[in-house]
């Protein structure tokens, strides 16, 4: 997928699964925020000589507890519909990476 393909897809479509599902709401989602680099931007970072991520984009979902995390992810809506659609932007073979905090 290109990424201006790649950009659109995750901004509108992804993103509009994740607020539309009921348990986003059921939950309180406290905060919902997409990063993404750009290839432009990759490569200012590596002149630098940094390496960047292997990924081009990152989603922080926050929320008041573990348990409203649980809730929300193991919900139908999540299951049915946001992990269907990661499989269209992003490697799920090894798994999605997580950092909990």
């Amino acid at each position: 997928m290109d990424d201006d393909h790649f950009q659109k897809h995750y901004n509108h479509v992804h993103s509009d699964l994740t607020v539309g599902c009921k348990k986003f709401h059921a939950v309180k989602i406290q905060r919902y925020v997409q990063s993404y680099q750009s290839p432009e931007m990759k490569k200012k970072v590596q002149a630098l000589g940094m390496e960047v991520l292997d990924y081009d984009a990152c989603s922080q979902i926050w929320v008041k507890s573990w348990d409203d995390w649980v809730e929300f992810a193991s919900s139908a809506e999540y299951s049915a519909a946001l992990m269907p659609d990661g499989a269209n932007f992003m490697d799920v073979t090894a798994g999605i990476k997580v950092m909990a905090g």
